[in-house]
């Protein structure tokens, strides 16, 4: 090979190296948004809930709810709810910093969001969405936000 021909392989391998990355567009979350409370199969009689009651997720994990009868905006975002999509597991946490987590499960479909908690810390994760002693299944449907 020529020197030339070298330095050419060079110089375009180097100008493969050194092109920009294109930044990885994350798309949001499919639970992020409003959704509204249907109705609550509720074997953890401790946990009372409000059918109609509004739930609100914002891609970083924060989590909040208001009841239907009450009026003006939501509460800050202060409560923690983690999901994750490749195990259908998530986590429910007062605050970022309580360490006492709710284990749960969840699936999402279409507009449809079906989560199942157990009673509070130290009680195991629900195996799947039917009821289970000491946990709760809510069943959630999306709202569309007014534009």
């Amino acid at each position: 090979m020529t020197r030339l021909a070298l330095f050419g392989l060079l110089l375009f391998a180097a100008t493969l190296h050194s092109a920009p990355v294109p930044k990885e567009v994350r798309a949001k979350p499919s639970y992020v948004g409003k959704w509204q409370n249907v109705y609550v199969d509720n074997k953890n009689p401790t946990v009372i809930t409000s059918r109609g009651q509004f739930w609100y997720f914002d891609d970083a994990g924060s989590f909040t709810y208001q009841n239907a009868n009450e009026a003006g905006p939501p509460p800050k975002l202060a409560e923690r709810m983690v999901f994750d999509p490749k195990t259908g597991y998530m986590e429910h946490s007062m605050s970022a910093a309580d360490d006492k987590v709710r284990l749960g499960v969840y699936k999402i479909e279409g507009d449809r969001l079906t989560i199942n908690l157990n009673g509070g810390a130290g009680t195991p994760r629900p195996q799947g969405l039917e009821p289970e002693a000491n946990s709760n299944i809510w069943h959630l449907q999306r709202i569309e936000e007014k534009k």
